[in-house]
C-alpha cells in the first residue's frame, strides 16, 4: 500500500529539479549574450577612440610636415582664421570604418584645434587636441 502512495512522487521530484536546472541554465545563458555584447561594443568604441587619436595625430604630423615650397601648412596658415577639411581616411575598403579629421587655426587666440572623429563597426569617437601656435609641442587633449 505504501509504494501505491509514493508512485508519482519520483515523476514529481524529476521535473521540479529539471525546472531548477533549466533556470540555472537560462540565467547563465542570458548573462553570458549580456557580457558578449558589453565586451563588443566595448571593443568597437575603443577602436573608434584609437582611430580618432591616430587620425589627430596624423593630421598634427601633416600640418609640420613641409610642402613643396619648404613651408609646411602650420607656416602658411598660422597667422590667418582657416579650416581645413572635414578630410575623411577610409580604413577599410567597405567605407564603413573610417577617419575625419578637421583642422582649425584661431590665431587671435594663438590656438591650433584639430578635431578628429574615428568610426568603427557604427560606433563613433571624437578626440580634440589644441596647442598654441608659440608652444607647438605642448598639446593639450580634450
Amino acid at each position: 500500500m505504501k509504494l501505491k502512495n509514493r508512485r508519482g512522487s519520483v515523476l514529481a521530484f524529476v521535473l521540479v529539479i529539471f525546472m531548477v536546472f533549466s533556470i540555472f541554465a537560462m540565467s547563465a545563458l542570458h548573462i553570458t549574450m549580456t557580457n558578449t555584447k558589453h565586451v563588443k561594443l566595448l571593443r568597437d568604441s575603443t577602436q573608434a577612440y584609437y582611430y580618432a587619436y591616430s587620425g589627430a595625430e596624423i593630421a598634427y604630423a601633416a600640418i609640420f610636415k613641409e610642402e613643396g615650397s619648404n613651408k609646411s601648412i602650420f607656416d602658411t596658415y598660422k597667422n590667418s582664421s582657416k579650416k581645413i577639411g572635414p578630410e575623411t581616411i577610409d580604413i577599410d575598403k567597405k567605407g564603413t570604418n573610417d577617419i575625419t579629421v578637421e583642422v582649425e587655426f584661431i590665431p587671435e587666440k594663438k590656438l591650433v584645434i584639430i578635431t578628429s572623429i574615428g568610426t568603427y563597426n557604427g560606433k563613433s569617437s571624437t578626440v580634440k587636441m589644441s596647442f598654441n601656435t608659440d608652444y607647438p609641442s605642448i598639446k593639450m587633449w580634450e
